[in-house]
C-alpha cells in the first residue's frame, strides 16, 4: 500500500499491516491459535537433525 507521507514523500506500507488486504485464509481459520508451542516445534527440529546426523551421510 503507498501513501504520500505528511511532507509530501511517497512510502510503502505492506498491505498486510493493514485492513485493506483479505484477512489469510490460515489465520482465519486458527483463529490466532497454534496447536505446537514455538518451543516444542525447537525441540522436535533439533531431535529430527540429531536422529538424521546420527544415519550418516551416505545414506542420503
Amino acid at each position: 500500500m503507498y501513501f504520500y507521507d505528511d511532507s509530501g514523500d511517497l512510502k510503502l506500507l505492506p498491505a498486510s499491516w493493514t485492513d485493506v488486504d483479505q484477512l489469510d485464509p490460515f489465520v482465519a481459520q486458527s483463529n490466532g491459535r497454534a496447536h505446537f508451542a514455538p518451543t516444542a516445534l525447537l525441540a522436535l527440529s533439533r531431535l529430527v537433525a540429531g536422529l538424521h546426523k546420527g544415519r550418516g551421510a551416505d545414506q542420503d
